[in-house]
């Protein structure tokens, strides 16, 4: 897929060190309307697109938008990125159980350092919950059910990246985490 593609080429950028935008940005017009069917691999590529303002204006809204659309589906990547976002309270209230959630929902579909990343996210997560909060995520996710509203065009794999460095905004210091 295109998409797919497109958003390999994005983290490869975005990883090794590339600034600014790409000179063969995404088409925005046509990743909105696969995201607007419902196509997760579209949701979460825009999700990423406003939290990094990787060709359009850095909106943690719309990126917390387009993540919960992808997370709610059952998207490991979506509920990932939802994940670290109510962690470090970008576009929504930080809630640590809601954080702890979305990651335990990812964690058993990722691989590598994907699933490193979100390790690593829950792992600082203990670290400041209490053993109720703790039990309210854990309850959570066990209660958790994904939500299809639209028919979903995707293809079963997963082979998106999310940055290792997720935790790290790139308008933060390297090595600060919230």
């Amino acid at each position: 897929m295109k998409a797919r593609r497109r958003l390999l080429f994005f983290f490869l950028v975005l990883v090794v060190g590339g600034a600014g935008g790409c000179s063969q940005g995404p088409d925005l017009g046509e990743i909105l309307r696969l995201a607007d069917q419902g196509n997760t691999d579209a949701q979460t590529e825009l999700a990423l697109m406003y939290y990094l303002g990787k060709g359009v204006t850095i909106d943690f809204k719309e990126a917390v938008k387009w993540a919960r659309r992808a997370a709610e589906q059952g998207d490991a990547e979506g509920q990932a990125i939802l994940g670290v976002m109510y962690h470090k309270g970008e576009g929504v209230p930080k809630d640590y159980v809601l954080a702890y959630m979305w990651l335990n929902l990812a964690f058993p579909r990722l691989t590598g350092e994907m699933k490193d990343t979100v390790v690593k996210g829950r792992h600082q997560l203990e670290t400041v919950m209490t053993q109720e909060q703790l039990a309210e995520a854990q309850r959570l996710t066990l209660e958790w059910k994904p939500v299809i509203s639209r028919p979903v065009t995707r293809k079963t794999s997963t082979k998106k990246k999310i940055p290792a460095d997720i935790y790290i905004h790139p308008s933060e210091e390297k090595g600060k985490l919230s």
